[in-house]
């Protein structure tokens, strides 16, 4: 039997934040209730405000280390992240790995048989942070004027807030359609390249998931219902998983067990890779 890699964000590392600010992470998540029910070793690599962007990479990261990836779980994140980088020297990274970022220092304080990956923020030349759109910075959409024929320095956007333009004119835009399609079609690559066989999948209902994934072509190895998992488990369990929330986002251990033990069976039984 092979090992099961989960790629996720927040949700992926059992992460949770009591009223007073306590955190608490790799605890339990729907990876450790997978590895217990099918006693099988699982690989979680997760980054609390994770982007879809991170997920390829850490595919390949993963796949360079370990040749015995059976199935993988993408979980579909938040489209209003992003990612923010630097360069101490002003280089632009020519010849880094795939794992320059990795950490591995987080251990399973109950689960000898999953592994935990995470990401650092900083390496001693390289800065790579998750960003998104925060209520404490956030402005409403002033519109735009356009005329392709006069856009020179003085075009409102290059004027604002790097938030505000990152966010209505990459984020909210046909730009980030074809990000996520990138990212999936070479997600989906990597899986084919080794038979693998790809899950792609929602926590809740205020995840974006896009109808059409095929803009570079079909998603051969992955399948991708359009049911998050909350829909999923409303539908067919009558279980509404937002009356479990420990805080504004998250949720506790037996909700990561029913997705584990219904919701993931569901896409395996389903895969129309």
């Amino acid at each position: 039997m092979g090992r099961t890699l989960f790629l996720g964000d927040s949700h992926a590392t059992g992460y949770w934040c009591e009223a007073d600010g306590t955190v608490h992470q790799w605890e339990h998540n729907y990876g450790d209730s997978y590895s217990k029910l099918h006693n099988k070793d699982v690989i979680v690599y997760a980054l609390p405000g994770a982007t879809n962007k991170k997920y390829p990479i850490w595919l390949k990261s993963i796949l360079d280390r370990y040749d015995d990836i059976d199935e993988v779980f993408v979980q579909s994140t938040y489209w209003n992240r992003w990612l923010m980088g630097a360069s101490r020297k002003l280089e632009y990274g020519d010849g880094t790995k795939s794992d320059m970022f990795l950490d591995d220092s987080y251990v399973c304080p109950n689960n000898d048989k999953i592994t935990y990956y995470t990401d650092w923020r900083a390496t001693d030349d390289f800065i790579e942070i998750p960003e998104q759109c925060r209520s404490e910075i956030f402005e409403k959409y002033k519109g735009i004027t356009y005329d392709e024929d006069n856009i020179g320095p003085d075009w409102a956007p290059f004027h604002e807030k790097y938030s505000y333009t990152r966010f209505y004119h990459e984020a909210l835009t046909h730009l980030q359609y074809r990000d996520y399609n990138t990212d999936m079609f070479v997600i989906n690559a990597l899986c084919k390249e080794r038979g693998i066989k790809c899950h792609l999948w929602t926590m809740n209902e205020r995840v974006y998931f896009p109808k059409y994934i095929d803009l570079f072509g079909p998603l051969t190895e992955c399948s991708n219902k359009d049911i998050s998992a909350e829909a999923f488990l409303k539908s067919n369990h009558n279980i509404s998983i937002e009356d479990y929330r420990l805080d504004d986002e998250h949720y506790p251990p037996n909700v990561h067990d029913l997705i584990a033990e219904h919701y993931f069976t569901f896409l395996k039984e389903n895969n129309n890779g």
